[in-house]
């Protein structure tokens, strides 16, 4: 009877240490399925939002809309090639020569040709295309400003998203209008609102081409020698006294010019000025002369 006591105890002690085996056993392999990566993996760091984030911010930075406008001043001594290389150079990387003019001066020692340019070019190339004529040309000076428009932009692309759905209101009315009045009053306040989108749309179109394309105004010089970055003190001297002796010139050239204009109606003034005198002085004399005798009798 102790024996099976004692055997029935054992076999219950060895299912009890078994179902408790198979307990934790299950509960360890749950555990590893449902386990985070970044507890699993002490150097893990999830980097979902900074991603995101930087996305955005690259975005937000290649939709912005700015102007960017160069004013340079240049000086050539081969004026031919270097207007030529101007151009082609534009054209080379997308752009196109807006608007041109040339001039030519010339005097008995020397001549000499000037040009001025309105040059449009892609922004992300007027850099590099500035650059590229600076060497080629001598700088006197150079300026650029930039203007962001982003704000504006996106204000009337706002703008322009509310009336879109202004008119698909207004067609939705105009379609379940049953009276002639409603019909044309939806009509004209339809043809309204497209009329200011299309206006809005033009402004942005000129925005966009203002912002892809960048400016680039050019004055372009023939001369003999380059100027220098400073001048002398006696270099400025020397200026000053052949621009004192050009304008003293220029102010004695002008005074004979009215001179010449003037001297008839002088003269004709003068000499009526002079018989006018001689006749009064005439009668004068004669009346003196008549108060002498008639005193002497």
């Amino acid at each position: 009877m102790k024996k099976m006591i004692a055997i029935f105890m054992i076999l219950c002690l060895s299912l009890i240490l078994f179902t408790s085996c198979d307990n934790r056993d299950a509960m360890m392999g749950n555990t590893s399925e449902k386990a985070p990566t970044d507890i699993l993996d002490p150097d893990f760091s999830y980097s979902g939002e900074d991603e995101k984030d930087s996305v955005v911010k690259d975005e937000t930075e290649e939709l912005r809309k700015i102007i960017k406008t160069y004013n340079l001043s240049l000086e050539t001594k081969q004026f031919k090639e270097d207007s030529t290389f101007i151009a082609s150079e534009a054209e080379k990387l997308g752009g196109y020569i807006a608007s041109s003019s040339f001039s030519s001066m010339s005097n008995n020692a020397a001549s000499s040709q000037s040009a001025r340019y309105t040059i449009r070019v892609p922004s992300q190339s007027v850099d590099s295309y500035v650059a590229l004529i600076s060497e080629h040309c001598n700088v006197i000076t150079s300026n650029l400003t930039t203007e962001d428009i982003t704000d504006s932009y996106y204000g009337i692309q706002a703008q322009i998203d509310s009336l879109v759905i202004q008119e698909k209101n207004l067609i939705e009315m105009l379609e379940k209008a049953d009276n002639l009045y409603d019909m044309i009053a939806l009509d004209d306040k339809l043809s309204e609102i497209r009329a200011k989108i299309n206006e809005l749309n033009y402004k942005l179109q000129n925005m966009d081409k203002s912002a892809n394309y960048s400016y680039v105004y050019i004055s372009l010089k023939e001369v003999a020698e380059y100027q220098t970055s400073e001048k002398t003190y006696w270099q400025k001297f020397g200026e000053a006294v052949v621009d004192s002796m050009k304008n003293f010139t220029d102010v004695l050239g002008t005074i004979l010019i009215v001179f010449v204009w003037v001297f008839p109606f002088v003269a004709v003034i003068a000499a009526i000025a002079v018989t006018i005198v001689i006749a009064t002085n005439r009668s004068k004399r004669k009346k003196q002369e008549k108060r002498k005798d008639s005193k002497d009798q």
